[in-house]
C-alpha cells in the first residue's frame, strides 16, 4: 500500500526529506526507474539522511550494482573517508588490569 502525503501542508524541508528518503529506499531496493523519476523531480543525488547515509551507500550495502552505477553516473559521490583514530597503546602488562592482547601492536610499549 502506498502512502499518499498532502505535500501542500508540508514545509519545504519536510518535502525534501521525504523525497530523499524515497530515493534511499529506491536505491536500497534497486529501483532505477523510481530513482530516475525522483531525480527528475529535483531530489539531490547526494541527499543524506540524519545518519549520513545516502542512496549510493544503500545501493552498495544492498548489493544493487545497477542502482549504484546509475547514481554514480548521475553525479553521486562517495562520502570522504573518516580519519581513523591512532591505535591504542599496546597492552603488555597484564598486571595493570589490561585485557587487550599485545598482538598487532604498532607502537613500541613504554615500560
Amino acid at each position: 500500500m502506498r502512502t499518499h502525503y498532502n505535500v501542500q501542508c508540508m514545509s519545504a524541508v519536510g518535502v525534501r526529506n521525504m523525497m530523499g528518503q524515497r530515493l534511499m529506499a529506491a536505491a536500497r531496493m534497486g529501483l532505477v526507474p523510481e530513482m530516475r523519476r525522483l531525480l527528475r523531480q529535483g531530489v539531490e543525488v547526494n541527499w543524506r539522511g540524519s545518519s549520513g547515509d545516502s542512496g549510493l551507500h544503500w545501493a552498495a550495502v544492498s548489493d544493487r550494482v545497477a542502482a549504484a552505477r546509475f547514481l554514480v553516473q548521475q553525479g553521486a559521490a562517495a562520502p570522504p573517508k573518516k580519519a581513523q583514530a591512532p591505535p591504542a597503546a599496546c597492552c603488555t602488562r597484564p598486571s595493570t588490569g589490561c585485557t587487550r592482547p599485545s598482538t598487532g601492536c604498532t607502537r613500541p610499549s613504554t615500560g
